[in-house]
């Protein structure tokens, strides 16, 4: 299950071959994280998947890593960030969380 999302309000143009990075870590919560970061181009509607993680259980969570990909198309993308969980806990709770930091073009 998916949850809270954050995008960016502007549009960043990229040139085939061109990498993006960003800082992530996940937090557990109160149940297992799931999360899903894609680039979405402006004209097309084409998405571009940058990352997709989850825990393990609700006790599991990530150190700050880095993670960077590379733009196979031109245009002009929009950055999407996902946060939420699995259900490790049988429907007991739910929550998992994403922190994100430094997007940056290369």
């Amino acid at each position: 299950m998916f949850g809270p999302a954050i995008y960016s309000n502007f549009f960043v143009s990229f040139t085939a071959g061109d990498t993006v990075s960003f800082d992530w870590k996940a937090l557990p919560g109160t149940d297992a994280y799931n999360l899903f970061a894609y680039m979405v181009e402006k004209d097309t509607g084409a998405y571009i998947n940058l990352l997709r993680s989850a825990g393990a259980n609700d006790t599991s969570g990530t150190t700050w890593s880095t993670q960077t990909n590379t733009v196979p198309t031109s245009g002009a993308y929009k950055f999407v960030f996902v946060a939420g969980s699995w259900d490790s806990t049988y429907g007991t709770i739910i929550g998992g969380q994403m922190l994100i930091d430094n997007i940056r073009k290369n």
